[in-house]
């Protein structure tokens, strides 16, 4: 009798842990209860109506969060404690609610969205339609469209200030910043980049890379391989500086001292000083550079390849190459944990996540069971600097 007492406890107990695993964790698939949104890193699959789920804790695969539609792009909105989800073939944004993993909200847009980026605190959202020259605003925190801009010239390439309340997008066919009132969805006066050398209809400017305290801004020209420094205060050119054979997008050190560019044409990385805007190194580089991490207190740069599937290492102290990362898949956008010590690295065709052990600058492990078509990771919190 004493036995099957025990039993009957043991049993019992079981039964409870189960149940708290499954409301932390959910099941392994369909609608699964992703709550904690800090605690997880999500992986979009970008062929099926789903995402990966990745405990960032213990860094394994917890399940797989089911949705109604392919997420083509996926972020994380800290303000609101939700997902933010993008489907091209239905012309919608949604926001997803983990807890429940129900849909909580659909925005079903009067647009082909292409790309969307959230402000830095995360409450509002821009989405661009890039041949139609139009940009929806919605703001996140009472789910409702505030409006959509128009007459824009391939706004593709958009950058939210600082505080969020203005949205900056470049045109090449006019050389110059559009600039946008959020708060109305109205235009304000562009910023002419014509005046310090950028000719309208013949550059590739990049979007504005901004210092984090907003004050100062890089647009590269691709085309020209030239940089402009820009005063956002006033939004005058305060110098131009020379670059390699087609420089891309600034990426800037989360503690503001320097901006590192990728120079596609040369294969080359400008690493420039934030404080004066030189140039303090031009780095031998890889090609096709999908992204550049910064991480271990910003003393580490990793230089990400898809072509050539390895990251190269720069060491932010000498301002030398200190090695490289060889991946077994195809890369994807590099992301840093909120400690700068992990890069998570999505590697298609294999459908793995790549864990890099950013000080010892080797992979740490992978993580299996990804899609073999992975968006870029999403994370409440990241060290990497907000563009």
């Amino acid at each position: 009798m004493q036995r099957m007492l025990w039993i009957g406890v043991a049993v019992a107990l079981a039964v409870l842990a189960a149940w708290g695993l499954w409301r932390e964790f959910g099941p392994a698939t369909g609608t699964a209860r992703f709550g904690a949104v800090d605690k997880y890193v999500f992986i979009a699959n970008e062929s099926a109506p789903e995402i990966a789920v990745i405990d960032a804790n213990d860094d394994r695969l917890v399940g797989t969060l089911a949705l109604p539609f392919v997420p083509d792009q996926l972020l994380v909105s800290l303000a609101k404690l939700r997902l933010v989800v993008l489907n091209r073939a239905e012309h919608m944004v949604a926001l997803v609610d983990l807890e429940s993993g129900a849909v909580e909200a659909r925005f079903d847009l009067d647009i082909v969205p292409n790309l969307m980026v959230l402000s830095p605190d995360g409450s509002r959202l821009a989405v661009t339609d890039g041949e139609a020259g139009k940009v929806a605003l919605i703001n996140l925190s009472d789910a409702k469209l505030i409006g959509i801009v128009e007459g824009l010239n391939n706004p593709a390439k958009m950058t939210f200030g600082a505080d969020g309340a203005a949205l900056y997008v470049i045109d090449d066919t006019e050389a110059e910043i559009r600039r946008i009132d959020v708060a109305t969805a109205s235009l304000l006066a562009p910023a002419s980049l014509r005046e310090a050398g950028a000719v309208p209809g013949a550059v590739d400017l990049s979007a504005l890379t901004r210092t984090p305290d907003g004050r100062m801004g890089l647009v590269t020209d691709a085309l020209g391989g030239k940089g402009y420094v820009i005063d956002v205060r006033d939004w005058s050119v305060v110098r131009t500086i020379n670059l390699g054979n087609a420089p891309s997008r600034a990426y800037g050190t989360a503690d503001g001292q320097y901006l590192l560019v990728a120079n596609t044409g040369s294969r080359t990385i400008s690493v420039i000083a934030s404080d004066r805007f030189d140039v303090v190194a031009t780095l031998p580089g890889p090609g096709d550079v999908t992204s550049i991490a910064t991480g271990f207190f910003e003393t580490l740069a990793y230089v990400v390849s898809a072509k050539e599937r390895r990251a190269v290492v720069i060491d932010l102290e000498s301002l030398t190459i200190a090695g490289e990362v060889a991946l077994e898949g195809v890369p994807g956008q590099a992301v840093s944990d909120a400690d700068g010590r992990k890069l998570y690295i999505p590697l298609g065709e294999v459908g793995e996540l790549a864990l890099i052990d950013v000080f010892n600058k080797r992979v740490g492990h992978l993580i299996a069971g990804i899609s073999v078509a992975p968006g870029a990771p999403a994370m409440s919190a990241s060290n990497n600097y907000c563009h």
